[in-house]
């Protein structure tokens, strides 16, 4: 007998759950949306995207959407209990059917939902890595004021992204000082130590991500203002007139590097299927490094210290939220992402030195200056 497969994304299923033959990553995926009233949006707008064992984490929209068209119950999924064993947001039922419809409403909203409700017990339990997302949705606010983006992915160019980078360093700034709130307390070169070193990840950790939320390919990398750089023609995004190489030539010296970004980022982040508060410890985990030359004892303690709350509080997040049997699986493959970040950044340093070398592209001084790039 051949293998039962998930109706939801074709993956080999162990059986039965909530009335239909899934896989456990389905079932946990749609225990934990209808559970906790999760809210999303079509990454592509059409609401239409393929679910593939290979893609259904891109697009949590279609593949919720596609759990309750196979038949899932959400019937089935048992409420989140308090700490007394009482029930919390219990929804009443007609024959297996929510009566409520708002509650179905909302979690096919077009737009995310930021809830400005009072800490939940889950917020409680992980504050350091709900103060770096409620600081990044922030920050993200604050940039689509000062960038709106492209309504419609296009391909971008360099010299738009370095005027954007450059126009939002105050306000990076000051999410790293709300997301990392600690770091205020040490002398001001050591922050500035620990902003220059984290600014290169940050970019590249990002970009990484939205892309990974927003596009199921891996021949392009989605930027912040929704524009991307072609995986298979970077001189698309870095040639300028003023080069003293053809288009061609500047794709073949920048595609091995593209191609390592997808590779050593986009790929193993999508294998994980990443959630946002898994991003936010990224982020604190790149920032909170340590063995910097000219990083100060004091600081190399208060970075252990956070990375070590960070490690704790995403260790509950995947036993008590995400309930994954196998989290330190999970949790082993997400720290494996540090090197790849660091592998990244040095040769997005070692591209852009060259590139300002030979004249290749110009990231402007504001930035060069900022990530260690002589002109």
């Amino acid at each position: 007998m051949s293998p039962r497969v998930c109706l939801v994304c074709d993956d080999r299923s162990d059986g039965f759950h909530f009335g239909v033959i899934t896989c456990r990553a389905c079932a946990a995926f749609f225990r934990r949306s209808i559970s906790m009233k999760k809210s999303y949006r079509c990454c592509k707008g059409t609401k239409d995207c393929n679910i593939h064992k290979s893609v259904r984490c891109m697009c949590r929209f279609c593949r919720l959407n596609k759990c309750i068209k196979v038949g899932m119950k959400i019937a089935s999924v048992q409420s989140t209990r308090d700490p007394l064993g009482k029930r919390q947001g219990s929804t009443s039922t007609v024959d297996g059917e929510v009566e409520n419809a708002d509650v179905y409403k909302s979690m096919f909203s077009s737009e995310p939902s930021f809830s400005n409700s009072p800490a939940t017990d889950d917020e409680s339990m992980m504050p350091v890595l709900y103060r770096i997302r409620n600081a990044y949705r922030k920050f993200g606010e604050e940039r689509r004021k000062l960038h709106p983006p492209v309504s419609a992915p296009r391909p971008g160019h360099l010299t738009t992204t370095s005027l954007v980078w450059a126009d939002e360093i105050p306000f990076l700034s000051s999410f790293v000082e709300d997301a990392f709130e600690e770091s205020r307390n040490l002398p001001e070169e050591q922050r500035w130590l620990l902003f220059r070193s984290f600014y290169v990840g940050f970019i590249i950790t990002e970009s990484s991500f939205r892309t990974c939320q927003l596009y199921d390919g891996n021949d392009r990398w989605i930027l912040p203002t929704n524009e991307y750089i072609d995986i298979n023609d970077p001189s698309l995004y870095f040639h300028n007139s003023c080069s003293q190489y053809s288009k061609e030539q500047v794709s073949e010296m920048l595609r091995p590097s593209m191609n390592l970004l997808v590779r050593n980022m986009v790929i193993p982040l999508r294998e994980i299927g990443i959630e946002e508060l898994e991003f936010a410890a990224l982020l604190g985990l790149l920032f909170w490094n340590r063995g910097y030359e000219g990083q100060s004892e004091p600081c190399e303690r208060l970075t252990i210290e956070i990375r070590d709350r960070m490690t704790m509080e995403l260790c509950y997040y995947y036993k008590e939220v995400l309930r994954d049997p196998c989290y330190a699986l999970r949790l082993s493959k997400l720290l494996m992402i540090i090197p790849c970040v660091q592998r990244m950044t040095a040769r997005f340093r070692e591209d852009a030195e060259i590139g300002n070398l030979f004249k290749v592209y110009d990231l402007g001084k504001k930035i060069s200056d900022l990530i260690h790039v002589s002109l």
